[in-house]
C-alpha cells in the first residue's frame, strides 16, 4: 500500500494513542533565540525516532510528533526529523522519503520491515537503521541539539557518534529501558553475552548524553541507581495527552451498550497486550467475580504477544464475563474510555522504573478513574496517590483487584470524584502543551538560550 492511502489507515490507531492531526497547528510568531554561535535565529533540533508523523500507530511516534508540532509552532524551534519509511503495524504501508509537515522537515530512510517476534533479525535491522542515520548525519549536521529516543534501542548510537565527532549534544529520551526490561521479564539472561554488550552500550549512551529524559520518577531513580548517572543530569518528562483530542463524554454510548449489560459495571483495559502487562491476574479476578457479581464485565481491547494466551484462557476456562476485542477504529476510542466505569493499567512484578504505560494519560484526559495493579513505586501509582484519581492494588493480586472492583461498584460518587480529579490532573500537569513547555526548557539548557529561566521545580 502506498502513501496515498495513509488517511484510510489512520482510522485504526491504537487505543491509547490519538494525535493532533496533519493540519493541526497552534502557531504563534516564531521566537528568535541566541544560540552558542551567537546571533538571533531559531533553535535547530534534530529528532531521531523509528516512527513519526503521519504514522501515529506507535506510542513514541505519536508523542514525539505532537511535541515536535508544539515546539515548532509555539516556541519557534526549527525541527528536522530522521525516521524510517515503515509503518509501526508492519505490512506494505510505506511513506515517501521526504515530507514538509507545515515547516517540519521529515526525512525517511528505507529499512526492511521485520515482525516483532523475530527478535534477532530485528536487532540486526535496527542496528542497520542506526548506522544509516549516522551516515546521513555525518553529511548533514547543522543542529544545536539532537533528540533521540529508545525506538529502536540501537538508535542512540547515531547521536552518540555525532557528539563524539562533531560535539553536537544530544537529549536521550528513555521510553523503554533495555536490556534491563528484557532481563526483568526473563526474556533474556543477565549473563548472556549480547545482553552484557547491550548493557555496556546503554551505559555509554547514557553517560554521553548532555541530558537524559526519563518518562517517570521511578525510571529516573533506576537510571541513577543502576547506571550511576548524576541526579541533576536526569530530567522527568511525562508522556502526557492531548486534552482536546480526548475529553470527558457521557458514559451511555454505543460502546457501553454493546459490551455492558444495562445497569452493569464495565472495567476496560485498552492497549497492547505486552509482556510487561499482567493479564493472568486480571483473568483470575474476573473468574472470582463471575458468579459473585455477574453484572461486572471486563472489556480487554488490543493485541500483542499475550493476546493469544488471553483468548485461550477466556475460552478454555469459560470466563464469560470477559470480552477480548481487537483495536477499535480511532473514532470509537474516546467513546470506549467514556463507556468505562473504571480503566485498568497493569504491570508485571519487577517493572518498577522500566516502563510507564502511556495509556494512563489518555485515561486521565477522558476523566475516568484508573485501577492500577502494580508496585506502589511506579510512576502511575504515584500520580494516582498524588491526585486521588484512582486506586492502586499490589502487583499480581487477583483477590485485591476483585475486592477493589466490588467496592468501587458500590461507590458511584467516589468514582465520579476520582474521574474529575483525573481530568484536572491532565489539564494542570500532563497536557501536551505543558509537556512541550518543559521539553523546550530542557532543550534550552543545551542551546544556551539566556532568556529562558529554568527553575529546578520545572524540570
Amino acid at each position: 500500500m502506498r502513501a496515498s492511502n495513509r488517511r484510510g489507515l489512520a482510522r485504526f490507531l491504537p487505543l491509547d494513542q490519538l494525535s493532533m492531526g496533519r493540519n493541526s497547528q497552534v502557531r504563534e510568531a516564531p521566537k528568535s533565540v541566541e544560540t552558542r554561535e551567537g546571533g538571533n535565529r531559531p533553535m535547530r533540533v534534530c529528532i531521531l525516532n523509528e516512527f513519526f508523523f503521519p504514522d501515529m500507530m506507535g506510542g513514541t511516534g505519536m508523542v514525539l510528533s505532537d511535541l515536535a508540532r508544539l515546539l515548532h509552532d509555539r516556541h519557534g524551534v526549527r525541527v528536522d526529523v530522521w525516521t524510517s519509511g515503515n509503518s509501526y503495524r508492519g505490512g506494505e504501508e510505506s511513506y515517501p522519503p521526504f515530507e514538509d509537515w507545515n515547516g517540519i522537515q521529515i526525512r525517511r530512510l528505507r529499512i526492511r520491515p521485520v515482525e516483532r517476534s523475530r527478535t534477532r533479525e530485528r536487532m540486526v535491522v535496527n542496528l542497520w537503521f542506526a548506522l544509516k542515520v549516522m551516515l546521513r548525519l555525518i553529511l548533514r549536521h547543522p543542529y544545536d541539539c539532537v533528540l533521540v529516543s529508545t525506538a529502536p534501542p540501537s538508535l542512540p548510537l547515531a547521536a552518540w557518534f555525532l557528539r563524539k565527532v562533531f560535539g553536537i549534544p544530544y537529549l536521550y529520551v528513555i521510553y523503554d529501558l533495555e536490556p534491563d526490561r528484557a532481563v526483568a521479564l526473563q526474556v533474556a539472561s543477565a549473563q548472556n553475552r549480547f545482553v552484557r554488550i547491550a548493557k555496556v552500550l546503554q551505559r555509554a549512551w547514557l553517560k554521553g548524553a548532555a541530558r537524559v529524559v526519563a518518562i517517570g520518577r521511578c525510571m529516573r531513580d533506576h537510571l541513577v541507581e543502576q547506571y550511576g548517572l548524576e541526579p541533576d543530569s536526569v530530567h522527568v518528562l511525562e508522556i502526557g495527552a492531548n486534552p482536546e483530542a480526548i475529553s470527558p463524554r457521557p458514559r451511555d454510548n454505543a460502546v457501553r451498550r454493546r459490551f455492558a449489560p444495562e445497569g452493569g459495571f464495565l472495567v476496560v483495559n485498552s492497549g497492547n497486550f505486552a509482556r510487561y502487562h499482567d493479564f493472568d491476574a486480571v483473568l483470575d479476578a474476573a473468574k472470582e467475580l463471575r458468579d459473585k457479581a455477574p453484572d461486572v464485565r471486563f472489556l480487554l481491547v488490543g493485541n500483542g504477544v499475550k493476546e493469544q494466551h488471553v483468548r485461550e484462557r477466556v475460552r478454555n476456562e469459560r470466563i464469560d464475563n470477559v470480552t477480548v476485542e481487537q483495536f477499535l477504529p480511532a473514532e470509537e476510542y474516546v467513546d470506549l474510555l467514556a463507556a468505562a466505569d473504571v480503566c485498568l493499567v497493569t504491570l508485571e512484578q519487577g517493572m518498577v522504573g522500566l516502563c510507564v504505560p502511556s495509556k494512563f494519560y489518555s485515561i486521565l484526559s477522558a476523566g475516568r478513574p484508573t485501577l492500577a495493579m502494580m508496585d506502589e513505586r511506579c510512576e502511575v501509582a504515584r500520580v494516582i496517590r498524588e491526585e486521588d484519581c484512582g486506586e492502586v492494588v499490589p502487583p499480581a493480586s487477583a483477590s485485591g483487584l476483585a475486592e477493589t472492583i466490588l467496592r468501587l461498584r458500590n461507590e458511584p460518587e467516589r468514582l465520579s470524584a476520582m474521574g474529575a480529579n483525573a481530568r484536572r490532573a491532565l489539564e494542570e500537569r500532563f497536557s501536551y502543551e505543558a509537556v512541550a513547555e518543559r521539553l523546550y526548557r530542557i532543550l534550552a539548557l543545551e542551546a544556551r538560550v539566556p532568556s529562558v529561566e529554568l527553575p529546578r521545580a520545572a524540570l
